[in-house]
């Protein structure tokens, strides 16, 4: 396909549907072809407007209305502002201009940066000289250069006409008119500011500079002479907003260049003119209007355009001023040439409540006239419109989840690309995205596919997430968390040779080898935290290294080589995992040590590559991409560094805020309409139509969202057609929404408070909306605004959503009654076939927990969290658990050392001082109260055990065969056995817990594992007595029985062992020794329960996860009932439990 002739000129086609845009930009490329290695320059401000447009150019040419050209190539998509200075350097020449502007922004942070350091002492920099004080780490002057190099950014673009007047001296403002305004004494340093620069560097280079004389050249140029590497054609589409310096240099261009610009105008009418109230009152001077004046004014405009339609007026007022009659002619008669027109007005469809507001828009329809014209709204059939209110904004997510679903269910044809939904900040909404969507797999059928764009690198690249943390190192805590999460990326453990199962080994003999936090000693000093002596290391990654590698030399060694305690647990091929760790350490300590000293900027892009490369081995494109991402950021600041003459060294701080803020999405590189679902940030000029699109967190201060102008912004003070507004995007933003959505909007806000359930108001738009509606409609009988409304319950499993309420609805089947599982404990399993009989081992630990039990060895389901929670603070307070397991080392210890020699001390301070080389304790003060903690308990308790040893005698090597034939079986030998001087046996049991509950002096469920061991001695005809000695000191004696007794009881365990294999047996042991002390229903159920209140107990129930699964509460217990007498609890306690306390007796040390 040759090309044809493209004449010059500018084309401004209006269209309220983008679709109608962009077919006509590709009719235009279709009927008037460039030549086949010509480049067709498209300008755009959206990554999802290039892609949209992109997609519909691809499409093939099939003769139907949407039919594409049947491949996109040959395309230059830019921005704006990139393709500006193109034409700059194009038009002036490249020697004149420069590739990259040495105003700009990147650039003139670091010159500013150089710069305020040499202006503190002058006096017209006074205020400056002010803020800068006590600046030793150059956050403020950092901070400040970044404020002031984005404010003349953004005074270059819309503020030239300034800028000129103070390179000449003059310390003025001017109005959009040409009025000069002098500068106040408190504003004028920024003239002074702007003058140092253009005396550092060549005036004639800045953007406003260059812009001017652009324009001069534009004005003496001939036609004749138009530079050869300009496109011939230059498509502007999807925009809703420019800066008057860039529609000068279109209209300009458009003598030699066809410039054709699709403009999204949401109104036929003429309403350029149309103002909010606010608007009028400034134009009146700041006279109130009437009450009179403001309902005439409501009633003679269309409200939503004139509030939210201020940005898009502006930009089409500014395009209109460009047009000249002689181009509008031009354009008619081409557009004529292939079927078009410059007004492409479609009709939305009229039969749903978001088509009518579209029409009324479309045709500047004011509330009275559109209440009239449209026939009353049925809100029970017309859903296009929908108001849903939450209580979190994962509430919302899991909302919108539901009414997806029931969007594909009803429409067989909608498929994810064509469903958008926009949040005012996808950081906040990511996690809550990723919880409910990718709760499914791809097999599932409620699996929605999505994608979540602009994102930040940090939250969508573990790499960069990484990269943050290691840049903050010399403050890091190098905590047990912190470089857990280090090791579980790929390309860490990739770079220092672990495997991805091996890294998860590591952390866990970290932990178990009391590493908390901290590098080593000298890391921990430099955050202040001093600890001397020999054990300074203590709880550092050094300190369990050198546990790690000792223990891996010498074994389980009790005595310590040069103060460290081996770790009795590393052996064979698994510690090969150790030299990677280390290498890791030492790594690490090696760019702690590095970034703690500032360096110039060459210096700092030298280390940084080096720590690339020191840490990440990537694979795999994603990785590389980080990875790439990481080094042309790089490269881009040591080039504009080097651009802006900046020599001073800089500290760690601010080379890692630049750094990530370098790593921001910029242009049109990011990821967008995915083929899913997509998620994305509410943003200008993404005005892209969807069938259905969904608002989220439209809550009352998140939207519109607020930037809170800089006390020396002169920008703020005085508005001007073009200027950018964070407010007025996003009003116009939202209008954009409104009418972008073809079938269906949905408005979400985290409507009421999750605390206390307190309402919360949405976005002053939504409000708005809602307010027109009403104002706007009549509803049919029997239907109301409200209907629009849903409000939804505090949690997804709520009865409201399977009881048919209209507009509730779940597709979470577990939440309907008929699917909620129950307990189906009176539904056995078939019996048991056990190879070979039970040890005692297996009984004690049926006899403590038979429900437990059950489902670990039956159904081999373990319910109880396995991973223990990563400590990374020392223990300066010893835990329940810590404590149970300290004592019972403790009491092990020295229990060998008594029987041995029965006149040692009770307590042996190596022990207590090898759990402090371990880490078990805290160092210093701490650790001495600690041993004495533990030092006085067992003290007391190895005291009575000698006692016990005197009248019992020492422990015998001797073993008993335990020998019951039964179903089931029990086999096993038994030792530590007693037998004193007249060869009288006995058993001696040393307990780390309480025997004795606190209150009642009543017997607990530690004793029973016990009572087990004692049953199988006395049924093999072994009569000797059992003395158990707890943890408070209480000695506990279960006498001699007769072998026929002890036969019976324990075949009762036996048959109950047998039956708890088959289904959980309604038994809690802990419970059921409290009904034999306390047989009142109220007492019961309080113990299992717990009690509410601020005093309230916690019932076992709370504290077993097994229990819970199997009997939620007493009811389910009791099977149904809350009657004691008769149940199976009690049987099972009288037939079980009551021998125990029949028998056993107890007495105080």
């Amino acid at each position: 396909m040759g090309s044809v002739e493209i004449k010059s000129g500018m084309l401004l086609v209006h269209s309220n549907q983008s679709e109608r845009l962009r077919d006509l930009m590709i009719d235009l490329i279709r009927a008037q072809p460039l030549a086949p290695l010509e480049t067709e320059t498209v300008l755009c401000q959206s990554n999802g407007i290039a892609q949209w447009l992109k997609i519909a150019l691809a499409r093939r040419d099939d003769g139907s209305d949407r039919a594409g050209l049947g491949i996109a190539a040959g395309l230059e998509v830019l921005l704006p502002s990139r393709f500006i200075w193109q034409v700059y350097r194009s038009v002036l020449g490249g020697e004149a201009v420069p590739e990259e502007s040495p105003m700009d922004k990147p650039v003139l942070l670091w010159r500013l940066m150089q710069l305020l350091s040499q202006w503190a002492d002058q006096p017209a920099f006074a205020p400056l000289a002010a803020y800068l004080q006590e600046d030793l780490d150059q956050r403020k002057r950092f901070q400040l250069a970044q404020q002031l190099a984005d404010l003349f950014d953004q005074y270059q673009v819309y503020r030239a006409d300034w800028l000129t007047a103070w390179e000449q001296g003059e310390d003025v403002l001017l109005d959009q008119h040409g009025a000069r305004q002098a500068l106040g004494p408190e504003d004028q340093w920024q003239a002074h500011v702007w003058r140092a620069l253009q005396a550092e560097n060549d005036s004639s280079t800045g953007r406003a500079a260059i812009h001017a004389r652009f324009m001069a050249h534009m004005a003496k140029a001939a036609d004749s002479e138009r530079p050869p590497n300009l496109p011939r054609r230059i498509l502007v589409f999807g925009l809703s907003s420019l800066p008057l310096q860039s529609l000068e240099v279109l209209s300009a261009l458009s003598r030699w260049c066809q410039v054709v610009v699709g403009i999204h105008n949401p109104c036929r009418a003429y309403w350029i003119d149309s103002l909010p109230e606010a608007d009028l009152i400034r134009q009146e001077g700041g006279r109130a209007l009437s009450a009179a004046d403001g309902e005439n004014l409501y009633r003679q405009t269309q409200p939503l355009l004139a509030s939210w339609g201020r940005q898009g007026r502006d930009y089409i007022r500014l395009l209109m001023d460009k047009e000249s009659a002689a181009d509008r002619a031009q354009a008619e008669s081409l557009m004529a040439g292939f079927g078009h027109k410059l007004e492409l007005w479609d009709e939305p469809e009229k039969a749903s409540l978001l088509g009518q507001i579209q029409a009324d828009i479309l045709e500047l329809r004011p509330p009275d006239e559109a209440k009239m014209h449209w026939p009353p709204l049925d809100a029970h059939k017309d859903r296009s419109i929908v108001f849903h209110s939450a209580h979190s904004a994962l509430r919302e997510v899991e909302v919108l989840h539901d009414q997806l679903l029931a969007a594909f269910n009803e429409n067989s044809d909608l498929s994810p690309r064509d469903v958008i939904v926009m949040v005012p900040d996808i950081t906040a909404y990511a996690p809550a995205i990723r919880a409910v969507f990718g709760l499914y797999d791809n097999k599932d059928s409620r699996y929605i596919p999505f994608s979540i764009a602009d994102q930040s690198p940090s939250q969508s690249q573990p790499m960069i997430a990484a990269l943050e943390w290691l840049l903050s190192l010399p403050q890091a805590r190098f905590s047990l968390s912190e470089v857990a999460a280090i090791l579980e990326l790929p390309a860490v453990c990739r770079r220092f040779g672990l495997a991805p199962e091996e890294a998860p080994r590591l952390l866990h003999w970290a932990q178990a080898a009391h590493v908390h936090w901290g590098l080593h000693a000298l890391q921990r000093e430099s955050l202040g935290v001093p600890i001397a002596g020999d054990v300074a290391d203590i709880h550092t990654w050094v300190f369990g290294l050198r546990r790690l590698l000792l223990g891996y030399a010498v074994g389980d060694a009790p005595e310590d080589w040069q103060g460290i305690q081996a770790f009795p647990d590393i052996g064979g091929l698994e510690a090969s995992v150790l030299g990677p760790l280390a290498e890791l350490l030492e790594a690490l300590d090696g760019l702690w040590q590095s970034l703690r000293q500032p360096r110039c900027v060459d210096a700092w892009a030298e280390t940084l590559q080096a720590m690339l490369l020191d840490f990440f081995a990537p694979l795999g494109q994603d990785e590389e991409l980080a990875v790439l991402q990481l080094q042309s950021a790089i490269e881009r600041w040591q080039q504009q560094a080097q651009d802006a003459e900046f020599t001073e060294s800089l500290n760690l701080d601010i080379v890692r805020e630049h750094l990530l803020m370098a790593l921001e999405p910029q242009g049109l590189s990011q990821r967008f309409m995915g083929g899913a679902v997509s998620f994305a940030t509410l943003m200008p000029m993404r005005a892209i139509p969807f069938r259905r699109m969904y608002l989220l967190g439209m809550n009352d201060a998140d939207y519109p969202r607020s930037r809170v102008p800089l006390d020396f912004d002169l920008m703020a003070r005085e508005y001007r057609p073009g200027d950018r507004s964070r407010r007025e995007d996003d009003r116009y933003l939202f209008l954009e929404a409104l009418l972008s959505a073809r079938e269906h909007l949905h408005i979400s806000w985290v409507g009421r408070s999750i605390t206390d359930n307190t309402p919360k108001p949405p976005s002053v738009l939504v409000r708005q909306l809602q307010d027109h509606i009403k104002s706007a409609r009549r509803f049919a009988a029997e239907t109301h605004f409200e209907d629009l409304c849903v409000e939804h319950p505090l949690q997804a499993f709520s009865p409201a959503y399977v009881q048919n309420h209209p507009y509730l609805l779940t597709y979470a089947a577990q939440w309907y009654p008929e699917n909620m599982p129950t307990p189906k404990a009176d539904v056995p399993l078939p019996e048991w076939q056990r190879e070979g009989p039970l040890d005692l081992a297996e009984l004690r630990e049926f006899a403590k927990a038979p429900v437990k039990t059950f489902f670990l060895r039956r159904l081999k389901a373990r319910l109880d969290p396995q991973e223990l929670a990563v400590e990374d603070d020392e223990p300066f307070a010893i835990r329940s658990l810590r404590r149970w397991q300290l004592q019972q080392e403790l009491f092990t210890a020295q229990q060998k050392r008594i029987d041995g020699d029965a006149e040692v001390a009770l307590v042996d301070k190596d022990i207590l001082a090898r759990f402090v080389r371990s880490g078990a304790l805290s160092p210093g003060g701490f650790s001495a109260l600690q041993t004495e903690e533990l030092s006085t308990q067992s003290s007391a308790v190895l005291s009575v055990y000698q006692e016990l040893l005197q009248h019992c005698g020492p422990l015998s090597p001797d073993r008993i065969v335990i020998s019951i034939d039964d179903t089931p079986g029990l086999h096993d030998e038994l030792g530590g056995i007693h037998i004193d001087a007249l060869g009288q046996r006995s058993r001696i049991v040393l307990h780390t817990s309480r025997l004795l509950n606190d209150k009642q002096k009543q017997l607990q469920s530690s004793v029973v594992p016990d009572w087990m061991t004692h049953l199988a001695l006395q049924a093999v005809g072994e009569t000797m007595p059992s003395y158990l000695l707890g943890a408070e000191a209480v000695l506990v004696s279960l006498p001699v029985l007769e072998r026929n007794v002890a036969l019976s009881h324990l075949k009762a365990w036996l048959t109950a062992y047998q039956q708890g294999m088959t289904q959980p047996l309604p038994l809690d042991v802990p419970t059921a020794l409290g009904y034999l002390y306390q047989p009142q229903i109220k007492d019961v159920t309080k113990q299992y329960e717990g009690s509410a209140g601020i005093y309230g107990a916690v019932g076992r129930v709370e504290r077993d996860a097994y229990l819970a699964r199997a009997y939620p509460n007493i009811e389910a217990l009791l099977h149904g009932q809350r009657i004691l007498e008769g149940s199976m609890f009690t049987q099972l306690a009288e037939r079980l439990l009551r021998p125990l306390l029949d028998h056993a007796t107890w007495s105080a040390s």
